[in-house]
């Protein structure tokens, strides 16, 4: 029996070693210093992992939901949970803590992108709680939805989907 993976050229869903930029969705702890991580990315979609000494006080302020990173997974099969490197890009979790209305939404946006199939790139969903998370700290949002995955970014953001779409909802009421 031969194996997809192995045949020449890429195949999608053959990545057993990628680098990516991706949205931390959820933090859970593995042992006494390890961590299992979500993460949304731009080409690899949800994709979990562990991050060998996540709990540490060197890696644990980076891993906080809403945070932008710089992820490279390993993995020996491609159906393994594998491992996480990460690097921190945008870290949000300082302009959460201002108000309650922010770490609702972090939370309620993470448990929005997990009804999302894992493993399957939605280029404009991330765009768009890339985008949401950047405004948080406003009294208002702004969202684009841009793409063939504006019924799923309407879901994370609400907006209009008609070629591209803007809407503003204020958060003064949440």
């Amino acid at each position: 029996n031969a194996s997809p993976c192995r045949s020449s050229g890429p195949v999608k869903g053959c990545d057993m070693d990628w680098r990516d930029e991706g949205v931390l969705l959820s933090v859970r702890r593995h042992g006494e210093t390890s961590t299992i991580i979500e993460v949304f990315t731009v080409a690899h979609g949800r994709h979990a992992g562990i991050v060998h000494g996540g709990a540490s006080r060197r890696l644990a302020p980076l891993l906080q939901p809403g945070a932008q990173l710089d992820v490279s997974w390993r993995a020996r099969l491609d159906e393994h949970l594998g491992t996480f490197s990460v690097e921190g890009l945008r870290l949000r979790a300082g302009s959460f803590l201002t108000s309650s209305h922010s770490v609702y939404a972090v939370s309620h946006l993470g448990a929005l992108a997990r009804l999302l199939p894992e493993r399957d790139p939605h280029e404009s969903v991330f765009h768009c709680l890339q985008a949401i998370l950047d405004q948080l700290h406003k009294e208002t949002v702004e969202v684009v939805a841009v793409g063939s995955d504006q019924p799923a970014a309407r879901a994370l953001g609400r907006a209009v989907a008609a070629g591209v779409a803007t809407e503003t909802f204020p958060l003064d009421g949440y």
